[in-house]
């Protein structure tokens, strides 16, 4: 009895898993003609360049929404929020945008990284793309705030 009852929470967390999944993907097009981008940034390498209009899905955005995390035509990849707009809403996204439409915040890292990009001529140079993030992110956190009075 003990493992019917193991075995039948143990499926109910995969539902609900693969139902949570399911529903963080939110139908979206691009606006323009873009790359998709390896990682949240300019610095990753092209995936593939998505055309205006074509069909993504959206599966969240990194902190600030800057840049979303999506799928075309069987590739996975990152492109600046600026160049999504939901399907549904028909709005770009932006922070209010993806508060009131449930997008969540995902995250971008090295097991994002293997998971996504098998096989592609540059996924051994993860050491290359990730540290002029945390070069920036750092730079940024200990960069004096200037008030712009201040500049002459």
């Amino acid at each position: 009895m003990t493992n019917r009852i193991a075995i039948l929470v143990a499926t109910l967390a995969c539902i609900a898993t693969a139902s949570t999944a399911a529903s963080a993907a939110t139908p979206a097009v691009a606006t323009t003609n873009v790359n998709l981008r390896a990682g949240p940034s300019t610095h990753f390498p092209v995936v593939k360049v998505v055309p205006a209009g074509a069909r993504l899905v959206t599966f969240g955005c990194v902190k600030g929404y800057t840049w979303c995390d999506v799928s075309f035509a069987g590739n996975r990849g990152w492109l600046a929020a600026r160049y999504v707009r939901l399907a549904g809403p028909g709005v770009v996204v932006s922070p209010k945008v993806a508060a009131s439409t449930g997008i969540p915040v995902v995250a971008f890292n090295h097991a994002y990284w293997r998971t996504h990009y098998t096989g592609r001529p540059w996924v051994g140079r993860w050491p290359a793309y990730a540290a002029p993030r945390r070069a920036t992110a750092e730079a940024r956190a200990t960069a004096p705030r200037v008030r712009p009075s201040e500049h002459r």
